[in-house]
Order: structure tokens, then C-alpha cells, then sequence
């Protein structure tokens, strides 16, 4: 059956649905699969090739930094591969019905603004946090960050600032934001923020953690799933992906920024600390 983006969707919908587009149940679905399950498989695949060339073991002793590296350029285009599996899959042609709109520059403006309170969140919880475990110092992701940065700005900047907001935007606002809330607005919400913030939690990592280490993953995903709603939130009033992949990108991009300034600043107290990790790690 072939698939339609659509202007006129109300038939779709029992709450207030796009003015710009819509997409099965279906689309939606496999759109949430590629972009969240594909892109595991895609960094495994990449990753092993890696241990094809490269002893990886060996280097993680010997050149630790070089490690970071290689991941550095394996998390570029596994979210490169991915960025362009969801254009397909969307369709090249229908990307305009997502993207373009007739107030462009005010929904790049309004974007840019969304962006700057998304910061404030991941800012006033950085703050909250610090009073809840002032002992939280740099952790292993932030520090990872800052190594691919320092030294592969280039794609580090495709992938932090372009590549995963946009994929990010498709499979969790398109792919499950826009699914759930043609049946129910509320469930969409919960379910799009929580996951949105499970996956950026290193789940997988918690056993080889220390207690200060799991506490500081565990006080980061509130302000994940707050995000995710926030995120959520401008994607349904501003009724296009335009105005979040934007708000998403100047996140990113100030955090960006943010990174290279304290790879070359001294470490600063504990609560500085916290809040930096906070805006930082919300890129990924």
C-alpha cells in the first residue's frame, strides 16, 4: 500500500493532528526501529570491522585516547548511515512536506529560541543535582566527549550538532510522538520522554560502574525524559519537525561549544562540574 503524507489528516486524528504531514502506523513504526534498533545493529557491525583492522584490546592499554577515536568515527557514521536509511524510508521527495514551511525563518527563529530553554532545563537540574550528590565529578561520557571533540572536531561536530538531532527528531518525535498521539495525547508524551531518556543512559555499562558512577547516570535522566517531553512539546505546538530539530540542534550546538571550553578551562567546583556534565551530556 503505498504511503501518503497528507495535508489534510484530520480524519486521522482525535486530537488536534498536522497541518503538514502524516504517516501510518506502520511508517511510523519502522521509523522508531531503524533509528533506534538500526542504529545499534549499524555501530555493532562498525565496530567489529574495527576489531577487524585494529587491536582494539591492545590499544585500549597502549592508547586509550585512539580508542575514543575510532568510536568517534564509528558514532559519525552510524548516525550518517542511519540519517539517510530514515530520508528513505520518509521518502527524498516528502522530506519538504517535513521541513519546509511558508514562515521558514520565524520557525528557524522560534527553533533557535526552543533550543535556549531546553538548555535552561538541562541548566536548572545541573544546579538541583548538584545539591542532591554534591560529590558528582566528570564522568566516563563526558570525558569520551571531550577526547572525540579535541581531537575529530570536525566529525564530532557533523555528529554531535547535525546527525544525531535530526535522526533523534524522526525516530522519537515522528516515529513515536506522532504515532501514539493520534490515540492518545498524554501516552504519547510518556512514552516518547521516557524512552527518549532511557536511551541515553548507560544501562549496559552499570556493572562495571562505581556507586558515584551509577548515581550520576541515575541523577542525569530526569533531565533526559524532562527533555524529551520539552522536546515533544514544541514538535505538537509549533506543528512541524522543523521548529524541534532545530531547538534540538541549538542544544547541541551551544553544548558543543560548551565542550570545547572546558577541554581547554580548568575543572571548576563540583556544582560547575555538574552542570557542565548536565548541558554536555544531554548531546548524546
Amino acid at each position: 500500500m503505498e504511503e501518503n503524507f497528507s495535508s489534510n489528516n484530520d480524519e486521522l486524528n482525535n486530537t488536534e493532528p498536522s497541518s503538514n504531514f502524516d504517516i501510518s502506523f506502520t511508517k511510523g513504526v519502522i521509523l522508531f526501529l531503524v533509528g533506534f534498533a538500526g542504529l545499534q545493529f549499524v555501530a555493532i557491525i562498525l565496530s567489529f570491522i574495527a576489531t577487524l583492522i585494529f587491536d582494539i584490546e591492545e590499544l585500549q592499554i597502549v592508547n586509550p585516547e585512539k580508542v575514543q577515536i575510532i568510536m568517534g568515527y564509528i558514532n559519525c557514521f552510524s548516525y550518517a548511515i542511519i540519517l539517510v536509511t530514515l530520508f528513505a524510508i520518509i521518502g527524498f521527495s516528502n522530506l519538504k512536506f517535513i521541513y519546509k514551511h511558508e514562515e521558514l525563518l520565524n520557525k528557524i527563529g522560534k527553533g533557535i529560541g526552543y533550543g535556549f530553554g531546553l538548555l535552561m532545563i538541562s541548566y536548572i537540574w545541573g544546579i538541583i543535582s548538584s545539591f542532591i550528590s554534591p560529590e558528582i565529578t566528570t564522568n566516563e561520557n563526558e570525558s569520551s566527549i571531550r577526547t572525540i571533540i579535541s581531537t575529530l572536531p570536525i566529525a564530532a561536530f557533523l555528529f554531535v550538532v547535525v546527525f544525531a538531532p535530526i535522526t533523534e527528531e524522526i525516530t522519537y518525535r515522528l516515529g513515536i510522538f506522532h504515532n501514539i498521539k493520534k490515540k492518545n495525547r498524554y501516552a504519547a508524551y510518556i512514552a516518547t520522554a521516557l524512552i527518549f531518556g532511557a536511551i541515553h543512559v548507560s544501562w549496559e555499562s552499570f556493572s562495571d560502574m562505581s556507586k558515584a558512577e551509577v548515581i550520576n547516570e541515575l541523577l542525569n535522566f530526569p533531565s533526559y525524559i524532562l527533555s524529551g517531553a520539552y522536546l515533544c512539546y514544541v514538535y505538537e505546538k509549533e506543528d512541524n519537525l522543523l521548529s524541534s530539530t532545530i531547538a534540538h540542534m541549538t542544544n547541541n550546538g551551544v553544548a558543543f561549544l560548551l565542550t570545547c571550553l572546558s577541554s581547554i578551562l580548568p575543572e571548576g567546583d563540583a556544582s560547575t562540574s555538574s552542570t557542565m556534565s548536565s548541558l554536555i551530556r544531554l548531546m548524546m
